[in-house]
């Protein structure tokens, strides 16, 4: 076995650059691009489970749901609870103790967010102490080990709530936040009268810098609606809110207010909101469930904010400097901005003996999750009306919600879409898979469906249909990278089917009038004479389709290659697609059989110190080859370039690593299985040792 013997690109540790070898091909010369891509597994199409704790937010992680409770303890004793379901199924993990209760810590805020990491290190803002004096934590809760969780407690922030002019539930009011590997905690505060954000990064495992911030400008005052904070959202990289009569606007990546005209005066109504189906009437002010919405542009960029208002049932929009735009027409029609939702509903009476539990006609409230975008659509959970129903055997009045979904790019309702969130009560945030972008959650306070997921684009189960793969995801953005035209979709893994099938659908999920297509023996489908969107923003989907035997769908993880004609610009290689001189005909991107053997002539055993940062350029006679990730234990921690550069995506602690590579070209196919060993400054491997490596990932 070769050793040790490999060719590194070491890099400058803090440019993270990487010196490209210049190209064959000059600007607008006419190439075959190639990219190879690994779709995840679906998440269980049927899941809809219900975690046994009202959880707030949650996340998905190694084939896990996982989600924390926001009933939090305002005083000592103090503890988090933590939800696990698997993906597959919705029932409750058994590999540990769950729900797990992790003690002597509180969620800083009652409607908590967090972020896992590669370590599967769940990340929050906790807090302990008694008020006024409240230490903040960012708290890791290692995940794989129930017994003993806590990974990590830096206190990176002390608060004296007198000073500030907390009182002891002003963690109620207060908004988590997460955006990237930063946490973020908002609350509200009399002296002076201004929202104050603390932040804590999980990459550094410190205080962000100069943290915490102040929202400063003019003179604000904090008016709580339904519960207050509620109405701090994220949007893209900028924190929106309502704090008083204002709108504030908080850009995280200046970690200062936004530029322009932040914050704006906005006149604000009352109208008359009942809560909860038990709980009386009461006169708020709007700016208590006002919601927002990212406003987005034709090729899927955020450029600026939507927001609702209840009282007059109307959307307003601005750009990124504050300033008014144009309110989409079709907006309100799409999501309703007023409480008055056209839906009718049975009067719910006498429920559990309680005479007063009346709710009718149906009406709509808040969204109290963030906006969901993806390319140019927007997505939001609502409450839409009251339904009878049961819950742990007693009759209840649920608060039923639905997605809704406004595609900016039609000005209107997505097409296509529905979704009624049944079986939840209460619905309260959404969070997209990170495997599957087009596979969308929702969680809920309670019901036998408390937590479940969708289809972007048709609104019901994930992958009900088969796996939907977006040509937009092999293709750069812009115009300069669009096709002029398709070559082949090939299935490089899985092989053990029994048919497999395309249906190709436009941008928007809606059918092209094509026919369904065949994969053939070599596991291809001919792209090149069937008439397909191509230009920037209207690429289409491929909904692949694998059946077994029996006829059955086969949900598993798919390796594609996608191949097509245009111009080359070395922006349209940038992620890992390769350009090879157009033939005029289809192109590369075929697979199947017939194969000639090639060879990596690199090292297929290396060794990397914690300190480098390092990239591995993998070499083989193969000629112009198509990289590509086929298989390997760990094959979801690394990336290939198309020049055959291997690195880690993130970084990764001691241990060793196994990823099987695949150089093609035409017939001609190589590939390796390579270990990488990762260790301490040349000392043996620990297992459990959690020391990181830097290396670089894009």
């Amino acid at each position: 076995m070769k050793k040790l013997l490999a060719v590194f690109g070491l890099l400058a540790m803090l440019s993270g650059l990487v010196v490209e070898p210049a190209s064959a091909f000059a600007n607008g010369d006419p190439v075959t691009y190639t990219q190879t891509i690994t779709t995840p597994a679906n998440p269980a199409g049927n899941f809809s489970g219900s975690s046994g704790l009202d959880t707030w937010g949650i996340a998905v992680d190694d084939g896990k749901v996982y989600g924390i409770s926001h009933l939090v303890p305002a005083v000592s004793p103090f503890k988090i609870e933590i939800t696990c379901q698997e993906v597959s199924s919705g029932a409750t993990c058994t590999d540990g103790t769950w729900p797990l209760t992790v003690n002597d810590y509180a969620a800083a805020s009652y409607h908590p967010y967090f972020l896992i990491d590669d370590l599967h290190h769940m990340w929050i803002i906790a807090r302990d102490g008694t008020h006024p004096n409240w230490n903040y934590y960012g708290l890791c809760i290692d995940l794989t080990n129930t017994a003993s969780p806590i990974c990590g407690n830096v206190n990176f922030a002390t608060i004296d709530a007198t000073t500030l002019g907390m009182n002891l539930n002003s963690f109620r009011t207060s908004q988590a936040i997460v955006n990237g590997t930063k946490l973020y905690q908002i609350m509200p505060t009399t002296s002076p009268n201004l929202p104050i954000i603390y932040c804590f990064d999980t990459a550094t495992q410190l205080a962000c810098p100069s943290q915490p911030y102040r929202i400063s400008q003019s003179s604000l005052t904090h008016t709580s609606g339904t519960d207050g904070y509620w109405v701090f959202k994220l949007v893209d990289e900028r924190i929106y809110g309502v704090y008083g009569s204002k709108i504030v606007c908080f850009d995280t990546t200046t970690a200062a207010e936004c530029s322009g005209s932040w914050p704006v005066a906005e006149t604000w109504g009352t109208y008359t909101f009942r809560q909860y189906a038990e709980g009386p009437n009461s006169t708020v002010s709007e700016n208590g469930l006002t919601y927002f919405l990212p406003y987005l542009e034709s090729n899927g960029d955020v450029s600026g904010v939507c927001y609702s208002k209840a009282a007059t049932d109307e959307w307003v929009c601005r750009d990124n400097s504050g300033t008014l735009i144009a309110t989409p027409s079709g907006i309100n029609s799409a999501i309703p901005a007023g409480v008055n939702e056209h839906c009718v509903a049975s009067a719910i009476t006498n429920y559990n003996g309680n005479v007063g539990m009346t709710r009718t006609p149906c009406t709509q409230s808040t969204s109290l999750g963030e906006p969901i975008n993806f390319g140019t659509r927007a997505y939001i959970n609502v409450f839409s009306d009251f339904v009878p129903g049961t819950w742990n055997g007693n009759n209840y009045a649920f608060e039923r919600g639905q997605i809704k979904c406004f595609d900016f790019a039609s000005n209107s309702a997505c097409a296509g879409f529905s979704n009624e969130l049944t079986e939840m009560n209460i619905p309260y945030t959404l969070f997209q898979d990170p495997n599957n972008p087009t596979c969308i959650w929702a969680n809920g306070d309670s019901g036998t469906g408390q937590t479940q997921n969708f289809d972007a684009y048709s609104g019901g189960t994930c992958g009900e249909s088969g796996s939907r793969i977006l040509a937009s995801s092999y293709i750069e953005g812009g115009s300069t990278c669009a096709p002029t035209s398709y070559g082949t979709l090939t299935i490089n893994s899985p092989t053990d089917y029994a048919t497999a099938k395309v249906t190709l659908v436009d941008a928007s999920g809606q059918t092209l009038g094509i026919a369904q297509q065949t994969f053939n023996g070599s596991r291809e489908v001919d792209l090149s004479g069937l008439t397909i969107p191509h230009t920037a923003g209207h690429l289409p989907q491929f909904i692949v389709e694998l059946k077994d035997g029996n006829g059955d769908l086969i949900n598993s993880a798919i390796e594609m290659s996608l191949s097509w004609e245009g111009s080359y610009d070395s922006s349209c290689v940038a992620n890992g697609q390769t350009a090879v001189a157009s033939s005029g005909g289809n192109g590369g991107g075929g697979g199947g059989g017939g194969n000639n053997s090639g060879e990596i002539t690199s090292d297929d055993e290396i060794t990397v110190d914690k300190g480098d940062l390092s990239i591995l350029t993998v070499e083989t006679d193969v000629n112009n080859p198509t990289w590509s990730i086929t298989g390997g234990a760990n094959k979801a921690k690394f990336k290939i370039t198309s020049d055959g550069k291997l690195r880690f995506k993130k970084t990764v602690p001691v241990g060793d690593y196994v990823v099987k590579v695949k150089a093609k070209h035409g017939s001609t196919v190589a590939t390796q299985t390579i270990t990488v060993h990762v260790v301490d400054n040349g000392d043996p491997v620990v297992p459990g040792d959690e020391v990181k490596i830097n290396m670089v990932h894009f």
